[in-house]
């Protein structure tokens, strides 16, 4: 297994989980929150300021600097409203931060509220003034930030002229409510989507921070962009998400039924090709309503089917899978060189999640590598959402089960790629 030069801790505190433990021996714990003063302060151990060898690069597997010395990142997650915190709060959590020698923070979902209220992508200094303070300060100790910025990106009555269907997609609700109303999912292959994505993310890389001088795009403080949170073209939710958007559904239908007919050039040679009888009755080339079951699912139990059977795969398998596996790759492709048109030289990553197992997971985990990073999460027996729903800790070790939980995450890295585990 190759090294993780990156580890971000997610640490989640909830209520009353522990209230069932006797406690009469316990004592109160309160210690002062002056790192300064303690013996095992390690801010000196931090190369501050961040950035002063120049922007992160990939180097193979490693990660170096601009001016090629090496480096490793042991981060947190700071996600929601909390990257927004005022000055006094911030200055306090970077000294806390930089105490533990935690040289990265991985600002995580944290666009939602964070424009005007009207469009999407519009900035506000008003509440952009205290991110622009935190990241200074993180910046003045030596601790470097990256962008997970966009985990659904929520659509405002300000984006409704650009979009094919504006309520479709405000109306949209995921079994996970937090992106209820967002581009998640069909941002994968949908471009009037991804214009507002790519389009928030440029904006934010112009901004300029009062208190560095520096465009975003020009700060190497800022080592990683994320393009997407857990979010993929093949991920579970998708056709959960087309039934509550038809004219979602009918664009990829569209593009899947152009791609087959330059393809195949006509409906006999595609039938013949994909056996007679495979095509769902009403589905034609004519029509252009050939559905490409974007569901790993699928794919997941055809690998697996076709694996054990030593078979190819069917061909209307491969083909689903291969246009859907363009689609991706054709949005990182712009996603990216929008970035780099700003003129930001630092890491990119595509997304961080899997797609099942077999093929889609090969060509998800390939578009992935076409972005750049490897970057993956993993949740393992129960989480923190068990913990929630029913008060008690799960205290299975996620290296408990060879071959799940942390011990199943490095079968995903690349050749010729750093790994990321941001989240776990």
């Amino acid at each position: 297994m190759k090294k993780a030069v990156v580890i971000f801790l997610s640490l989640a505190i909830y209520g009353n989980v522990y209230a069932q433990h006797e406690t009469k021996d316990w004592f109160v714990f309160a210690p002062v929150a002056d790192y300064g003063k303690s013996r095992i302060n390690m801010k000196d151990w931090l190369d501050a300021p961040a950035g002063k060898h120049g922007f992160v690069q990939m180097n193979a597997d490693d990660l170096t600097f601009a001016n090629g010395k090496p480096v490793k990142f042991w981060g947190v997650n700071i996600a929601s409203n909390r990257p927004f915190v005022k000055p006094e709060e911030a200055s306090r959590w970077a000294d806390f931060i930089a105490a533990y020698g935690i040289n990265a923070v991985r600002f995580h979902k944290f666009t939602w509220d964070a424009t005007d209220g009207v469009h999407s992508t519009q900035l506000t200094d008003n509440k952009w003034k205290n991110f622009d303070y935190f990241c200074s300060r993180l910046k003045a100790r030596g601790i470097y930030y990256t962008w997970s910025h966009i985990y659904g990106h929520r659509v405002r009555e300000g984006d409704s002229s650009r979009l094919l269907a504006y309520n479709e997609v405000a109306n949209t609700r995921f079994p996970w409510s937090h992106i209820n109303g967002s581009t998640a999912s069909i941002v994968n292959f949908a471009e009037d989507l991804q214009d507002l994505n790519i389009e928030l993310t440029v904006n934010m890389l112009n901004h300029r921070s009062p208190h560095t001088g520096l465009r975003y795009a020009d700060d190497p403080a800022l080592a990683c962009i994320e393009l997407q949170n857990e979010d993929n073209i093949f991920w579970s939710a998708m056709e959960t998400t087309l039934k509550q958007t038809p004219s979602y559904r009918a664009l990829l239908c569209r593009k899947f039924s152009q791609w087959l007919k330059k393809k195949y050039g006509s409906q006999e040679l595609l039938e013949a090709a994909w056996v007679k009888g495979t095509l769902p009755d009403g589905e034609s080339l004519l029509k252009e309503n050939i559905y490409p079951h974007p569901n790993h699912g699928l794919f997941t139990h055809e690998s697996e089917k076709a694996w054990n059977a030593k078979t190819p795969l069917p061909k209307h398998i491969a083909d689903k899978a291969l246009f859907l596996y363009e689609e991706q790759s054709k949005f990182y492709y712009r996603f990216k060189k929008a970035i780099r048109n700003t003129g930001y030289k630092g890491l990119i990553i595509g997304s961080c999640w899997q797609a099942g197992s077999g093929i889609a997971h090969l060509l998800n985990l390939y578009a992935d590598y076409g972005a750049g990073v490897i970057d993956r999460h993993n949740y393992f027996g129960g989480g923190t959402g068990h913990t929630m729903q029913t008060g008690k800790v799960n205290n299975e070790a996620m290296v408990s089960n060879p071959g799940s939980g942390l011990l199943s995450t490095g079968f995903q890295q690349v050749t010729d790629r750093p790994f990321f585990l941001s989240e776990w």
